[in-house]
């Protein structure tokens, strides 16, 4: 998927067709396959997906000059409440959690996941 989509990027960037669009850059929308490109990392490494957030913040570094405010905090808004999304459908599909309760580690590691994204996402 993700390089059917960056490919499709490419093209339209080599072709001169994004030319006539707003964000003739696709900034927008190669912030968003890489805020889906990090969340689908979140889901697939298991044990490991605290690491895959990490990217999530330099993906945004990319546009913070060449896009307005109001389209980077949409952007934001679309990264945070995606990944909310992402680990609550993760922690209501992990087979034996059967809780939502802090005694659950796993959902321990997705809050303070989310938690950390809430903070330093927005700086």
């Amino acid at each position: 998927f993700l390089v059917v989509a960056q490919l499709a990027v490419y093209v339209a960037l080599r072709s001169g067709w994004s030319e006539r669009l707003n964000d003739p850059a696709l900034t927008a929308a190669q912030i968003v396959l890489g805020v889906v490109a990090v969340e689908w990392g979140y889901v697939i490494c298991g044990p490991a997906r605290s690491v895959t957030l990490l990217p999530l913040l330099l993906i945004f570094t990319f546009g913070a000059f060449s896009l307005s405010w109001r389209r980077i905090l949409w952007l934001t808004v679309f990264a945070l409440t995606s990944l909310i999304a992402v680990a609550a459908a993760l922690h209501a599909t992990r087979p034996g959690t059967g809780t939502w309760s802090l005694d659950n580690a796993e959902l321990r590691i997705d809050l303070t996941n989310v938690m950390m994204i809430l903070i330093l996402l927005p700086a």
